[in-house]
C-alpha cells in the first residue's frame, strides 16, 4: 500500500508495518534534516486499509507539526509513537520535548487531526507541559478487525516472543503502560500513567466526565 495514496480495496493491513513506513519516510523527509529523532513502538494490529490510511495521516499530521512548531530550547528533538491494542480499543500516543512556545494555538491546526480520529469513530486528547507535548488518538476496533486481531493474537500466544520495537534513536526508552484508574469506562481504557508532573496544564477535555479518563497519559513528560 502506498503510504499517501487513499486505498483502493478494502484489504486489511497491519498497522504497525504502515506506520513504520511511515515514520521512517517521514524521519528521512523532515525530522533528519533538523536534528529531531523519531522513536515507534508497536504490535502486528490488522486494520481495515482505509481507516489505517486515516490514521497515518492524522499521525502524520501530528509529527510534521511537532517539528515545525514545537520549541525545544536548546534541547536535542525527540518525538515517540506507541501504538497499542487494550480490550478492543486502539490508543496512539505522540508524544515530543518541545513546549507549547512557538506553536500554534491548541484549539487551531488540528481541525484535519480531530476530523480523521472522528470517522474512525474516536476521539482526540492532548495535553501540554513546560518541556513536553503529548497527544492521544482512541477509536474502537470494528467486528472485522477484532477477527483478524483476535487471531493474530492466537498466533503469538503459539510462538511466544518480545514485543517489537522499532526506533530510530539508540537506546530509546518506550513509554510505560500503568493501570487505568478505577471507574474508568471500558471504552476509554488505555495507558495511563500516574507519574504527571506538578503544574501540567489539560487542554481538551472537554467531552470526559473524568479527565484522569484519558487525559492522564498525556501529562508524561518523555524521557529525554
Amino acid at each position: 500500500m502506498c503510504i499517501v495514496a487513499i486505498p483502493e480495496d478494502d484489504a486489511l493491513v497491519d498497522a504497525a508495518q504502515y506506520l513504520r513506513r511511515l515514520c521512517l519516510t517521514i524521519t528521512r523527509s523532515s525530522l533528519e534534516p533538523i536534528g529531531i529523532h523519531l522513536s515507534f513502538q508497536a504490535d502486528t494490529l490488522p486494520l481495515e486499509a482505509e481507516r489505517c490510511w486515516r490514521l497515518g495521516m492524522a499521525i502524520h499530521e501530528l509529527v510534521t507539526n511537532s517539528a515545525r512548531h514545537a520549541c525545544f530550547d536548546g534541547r536535542a528533538g525527540e518525538i515517540k509513537i506507541k501504538l497499542s491494542l487494550r480490550d478492543q480499543v486502539v490508543n496512539c500516543i505522540i508524544a515530543d520535548n518541545g513546549s507549547l512556545s512557538g506553536r500554534l494555538k491548541p484549539a487551531r491546526g488540528l481541525g484535519i487531526v480531530r476530523d480523521l480520529i472522528e470517522s474512525l469513530g474516536g476521539r482526540l486528547e492532548y495535553g501540554f507541559g513546560p518541556e513536553y507535548s503529548s497527544f492521544l488518538l482512541v477509536f474502537v476496533l470494528t467486528e472485522r478487525e477484532r477477527r483478524a486481531n483476535r487471531a493474530a493474537a492466537s498466533r503469538r500466544a503459539r510462538t511466544p516472543r518480545r514485543p517489537r520495537t522499532i526506533r530510530s534513536i539508540p537506546n530509546q526508552t518506550a513509554t510505560a503502560q500503568f493501570p487505568n484508574p478505577p471507574g474508568t469506562p471500558p471504552h476509554l481504557h488505555g495507558p495511563t500513567p500516574s507519574n504527571a508532573p506538578a503544574g501540567a496544564r489539560l487542554v481538551g477535555a472537554a467531552r470526559t466526565t473524568d479527565k484522569a479518563d484519558v487525559l492522564a497519559p498525556l501529562l508524561v513528560k518523555p524521557c529525554i
